[in-house]
């Protein structure tokens, strides 16, 4: 999100034998389909039709791909694709459901798109920041977990020098060059396809190298603590120094900028940045991204209260009786609870009754 995934789109939807609609978000129902939410059996369902999950991802598979080859029919074009930026927190299991699938993915340096994402949706410096860091640490590591069928792009690369980085792409993904792909404001237009689409991005404005450097006006002092804090290390991963947007170094060793990596180099650029990046931890999807279970549900009503709470605020502002579950450690006692509540539901009966037992003793002796 703030990345130039939108641009990327309309370059490749212009090209003729390939179609991509604005942003579907459906990877959420293909997850969606894995377990039905707020059930305590929902991931049962279709097992109890006799269907294991390889069966169940070549129904998805033909559900929704036959949605989007409809759509790509209906263009004249052969191939589809979906741009949608929490996809990212989904690779691996597209790329499970779909094993001929390849994956296009895009950064950009962390100021520019913390000032863009701070400006447009109001996160605040700090989450700004650490909408980049969460983002494509989980593109890092699932891209090079995907191998030759990831390709990295850089926003700075392609709006400087387009067309290199154009022919390496369409290259890569076996499509012939059409000149149609960096005329993509024409065809768009000509699709009558006009005005914002995405985000910000208007169809008709062209590439503008100002926007690599515009964020270094924008940004507030507190914006570069959070990037030299929180950002340095993934940065230099991917060939940006944090306080120059300017110096972008190749990615792969003794290319030029206007070679693409794939996962396979960013796996290896990984164990080169091992000293600066902790890859062992890798962020969590938000709850919107996970499948929706009980303890999900439950955690989400305590965060919220019973509804009978005092709406008073005391001295500070903040609502008078607001419960202990908002702090962080008590969310996550509740978590953890609520999880070992569900795993005990799913025993056999006999190890279930036992189960229950000991914790109703554990209880007991707490008092």
């Amino acid at each position: 999100m703030g990345s130039g995934t939108t641009v990327l789109r309309l370059i490749l939807d212009s090209h003729e034998n390939i179609a991509i609609a604005q942003e579907t978000g459906f990877a959420r129902l293909l997850l969606a389909n894995r377990f039905i939410p707020f059930w305590r059996w929902g991931g049962d369902w279709y097992v109890r039709l006799g269907i294991d999950d390889a069966e169940l991802d070549e129904h998805l598979r033909r559900f929704y791909g036959g949605l989007f080859a409809d759509f790509a029919a209906r263009r004249g074009a052969s191939r589809w694709g979906d741009k949608t930026p929490f996809h990212v927190w989904h690779m691996e299991m597209l790329g499970r459901i779909w094993p001929d699938a390849v994956f296009v993915g895009i950064t950009r340096h962390p100021g520019a798109l913390a000032s863009s994402v701070n400006n447009r949706f109001h996160y605040g410096w700090h989450g700004s920041v650490r909408h980049w860091v969460r983002s494509n640490f989980q593109m890092a590591v699932a891209g090079a977990a995907l191998g030759e069928r990831f390709v990295l792009c850089r926003y700075e690369d392609l709006i400087t020098d387009p067309e290199p980085q154009m022919r390496d792409l369409f290259d890569w993904l076996g499509e012939p060059w059409s000149d149609r792909v960096l005329n993509y404001q024409q065809v768009q237009a000509e699709r009558g396809v006009s005005g914002v689409v995405e985000g910000r991005t208007r169809v008709s404005d062209p590439l503008d190298t100002s926007r690599i450097t515009k964020w270094v006006n924008d940004i507030t002092a507190e914006g570069r603590r959070e990037l030299r804090r929180q950002a340095p290390g993934l940065a230099a991963y991917f060939g940006y120094d944090i306080d120059d947007p300017l110096a972008i170094d190749p990615l792969r060793p003794g290319a030029g900028r206007t070679v693409l990596p794939d996962g396979v180099v960013l796996g290896d650029r990984r164990a080169q940045f091992a000293d600066v990046v902790d890859w062992s931890r890798r962020p969590q999807p938000t709850m919107e991204n996970k499948l929706m279970k009980p303890a999900a549900l439950k955690v989400l009503k305590k965060r919220g209260g019973n509804g009978k709470q005092a709406a008073s605020t005391n001295g500070s502002g903040r609502a008078a009786g607001t419960p202990v579950a908002d702090s962080v450690r008590a969310r996550s006692v509740l978590l953890a609870r609520d999880l070992a509540k569900s795993a005990i539901g799913r025993l056999p009966p006999t190890a279930e009754r036992r189960a229950r037992e000991l914790v109703a003793r554990a209880r007991s002796k707490r008092g």
